[in-house]
C-alpha cells in the first residue's frame, strides 16, 4: 500500500505476496490480508512549519521511511496509536462445564420460518432448560414478557440477583430452519456484554451446528472500541476497554482451540484495518503508513520492504509517482511477504492495493 502526502493525493499500491502452503494461513497471514484495504486518507496541507522547507521535510521523511524498514524503533518515533497491537481481549478458553459466575450467554434459535405466533413457547435449548430450572422459572418468563422471539442478531439480558450467575444473555440465531450467521451472533453477544460494569467472565454455551471461528470473531469485533482520539475531558475509566475478564466456550468439541486461535488473528488484523482507516489524518502519513506496515511484518512474521521515490523511479514506476508530485510527503511502496515454515509453497497469492493516505477529490479549490 503505497501512502500518499498533503497537498494533493498520492497514488501507491499494496503488495502482498508470498507462499501460501496449505497449512499456511497462520495468524501472519490472516493479519496481512486484512490490512490490504487499511489505508487512510491524509489531510489535505502541509503543516505551515513545511511550507518553506518542502524539501528539507521530503529529505527528512525519506530518511524516516528507510530507518524504520527494520520496525526496530519504529514505536519511537511514530504514534503508538496506528501500530499493530495485540492485545484485543482476554483469550478465549475451552471449558467442559460452565463455571459459575459472571454472564452465560445462551444462543437460541426462533420458530421455523411461517410458524403462527400462537405456536408454543420458545424453545430454551438443553442448558437453558437447565439455566431455567435452577432459576425456579425465571429465564422461561423472562423470554415470555420481554416477547423474545430469537430473531437473527437480537439480545436481552435477564439480570439474576441472589445466584452464583449474575446475568443470562439471550442471543438470537433466527429461523430454526434457516442457516445461522455466527458472526452476528457473536457481535450480538457482545454489543450485550459490552459496557457492562463489574462483568467479570462470560462463558459461551455450545449448541447443535454452533461454528467456532465466526462466534468467535464476532465476539471479538464486537467488543472492540476506538477510544483513541477521545478529548481530554473524557474520564479515563471511559476511555478504557470494557471486556469481560475472561470468554469461554462452553461444551464446544476439542477442535474449537485452533477455530478460536484463528479467529482472535482473524480479528486483530481487522482492527488494525479499522483503526487506520479511522486514524487521525496528521497521525497517518506516509512515512508513519510505512513504519506501521515494518512494525507489523516485525511482530507477525513476515517480511516487509518499503521503497522510497528514488527506487520507485528507478524500476519506472512514473504513473505511480505522478499522481502525489504536489505533495511534501514522500510516496512509499510496502511489500509485504508471508513465506510459510520450510519455505516451501504449493501456490502464491498477491493482494495488491493502493493506499491514499488523503484525497482531495470532491473539494471546490477555487471556492
Amino acid at each position: 500500500a503505497a501512502a500518499s502526502g498533503a497537498a494533493r493525493p498520492r497514488g501507491g499500491r499494496f503488495g502482498i505476496t508470498g507462499g501460501l502452503s496449505a497449512q499456511g494461513a497462520t495468524a501472519a497471514a490472516a493479519i496481512a490480508t486484512c490490512t490490504a484495504s487499511a489505508v487512510r486518507r491524509r489531510g489535505a496541507r502541509a503543516p505551515s512549519s513545511f511550507s518553506s522547507s518542502s524539501a528539507s521535510f521530503r529529505y527528512q521523511a525519506s530518511t524516516l521511511v528507510a530507518r524504520h524498514a527494520s520496525a526496530s524503533n519504529a514505536a519511537e518515533d511514530f504514534p503508538s496509536e496506528i501500530l499493530f497491537r495485540s492485545d484485543i481481549g482476554p483469550k478465549v478458553e475451552l471449558a467442559e462445564a460452565w463455571q459459575n459466575g459472571g454472564s452465560l450467554v445462551l444462543f437460541l434459535k426462533g420458530k421455523p420460518s411461517g410458524a403462527k405466533e400462537d405456536s408454543g413457547p420458545l424453545d430454551l435449548g438443553q442448558m437453558g432448560d437447565v439455566v431455567d430450572s435452577a432459576l425456579g422459572g425465571a429465564l422461561r418468563t423472562f423470554v415470555i414478557e420481554e416477547e423474545f422471539d430469537g430473531k437473527a442478531g437480537s439480545a436481552k439480558v435477564c439480570q439474576v440477583f441472589g445466584k452464583d450467575v449474575k446475568r443470562v444473555v439471550l442471543v438470537g440465531l433466527g429461523p430454526s430452519d434457516k442457516d445461522v450467521d455466527w458472526r452476528l451472533a457473536g457481535a450480538a453477544a457482545a454489543g450485550a456484554l459490552k459496557g457492562l460494569k463489574k462483568g467479570g467472565a462470560a462463558a459461551f454455551a455450545h449448541v447443535e451446528g454452533a461454528e467456532a471461528q465466526p462466534l468467535v470473531e464476532g465476539i471479538y469485533l464486537g467488543l472492540h472500541a476506538d477510544n483513541r482520539y477521545k478529548g481530554s475531558k473524557t474520564p479515563d475509566k471511559e476511555k478504557a476497554p470494557t471486556f469481560p475478564s475472561a470468554l469461554q466456550l462452553v461444551g464446544f468439541p476439542a477442535g474449537s482451540t485452533e477455530a478460536a486461535v484463528r479467529a482472535r488473528a482473524v480479528a486483530t488484523g481487522v482492527i488494525f484495518a479499522r483503526e487506520l482507516v479511522n486514524g487521525a489524518p496528521n497521525k497517518v502519513t506516509p512515512p508513519t503508513l510505512a513504519a506501521a506496515a515494518a512494525d507489523l511484518a516485525s511482530k507477525v512474521g513476515l517480511t516487509a520492504k518499503i521503497l522510497d521515490e528514488a527506487e520507485c523511479e528507478a524500476m519506472g514506476m512514473g504513473s505511480f509517482l505522478a499522481v502525489g508530485k504536489c505533495s511534501d510527503l514522500p510516496s512509499s511502496l510496502i511489500h509485504l511477504t508471508y513465506t510459510p515454515p520450510g519455505g516451501v509453497a504449493t501456490r502464491k497469492i498477491g493482494i495488491v492495493g493502493k493506499g491514499l493516505t488523503f484525497d482531495s477529490g470532491g473539494y471546490n479549490l477555487k471556492a
